[in-house]
């Protein structure tokens, strides 16, 4: 199992791909639930009340959606398992490294100082890397350039998010 959280090391900082973990289903669903419970954990943090276990299903349903109909329909199937794996477990190290910040993005402090800006910078940063790990894992399933990869993980990331604002607005 360590070796497991190295390869997802490797695919976190775009050293390896997808195709190195195992194309196993189950080792696909306990990545779900890492990225389950580190989801969690973050929104928990962020202050969202009773939509956690919504807006969490939601977002394993629109990236799984996505993945399968993208790799059925480019004939790549077979690298479900393995896409899903590497999106969630790598998903889970970036909600943790959020960890830290996420309650002063839900409660910012009276004096917001160096650390509020540092949360926001940090939140942000993550966000892109979430994206261009998308891109590195589609390039990898598809064998494409990685700047088209990125476009179409560009263009998930901004349909992803339309469709919490739409479901979950943060404005009651």
């Amino acid at each position: 199992m360590s070796q497991w959280f190295v390869i997802a090391w490797g695919i976190l900082v775009f050293r390896r791909g997808p195709q190195d973990l195992p194309a196993a289903r189950e080792w696909t669903i306990l990545a779900g639930g890492i990225y389950l419970l580190s989801g969690l954990a973050l929104l928990h943090l962020r202050g969202v009340g009773r939509e956690i276990l919504p807006m969490l299903g939601l977002d394993l349903f629109l990236v799984s959606a996505f993945m399968y109909l993208l790799l059925q329909l480019m004939e790549r199937g077979a690298r479900l398992w393995q896409s899903l794996q590497a999106l969630w477990l790598c998903g889970a190290c970036l909600n943790v490294m959020a960890l830290p910040f996420a309650s002063s993005l839900a409660n910012p402090p009276d004096d917001p100082g160096l650390w509020l800006e540092l949360a926001v910078i940090m939140s942000l940063s993550l966000v892109f890397w979430s994206i261009a790990l998308m891109g590195h894992v589609i390039r990898h399933a598809l064998e494409w350039p990685f700047g088209r990869a990125l476009i179409l993980a560009l263009a998930y990331a901004v349909s992803n998010i339309l469709i919490h604002f739409q479901l979950f607005s943060p404005n009651g």
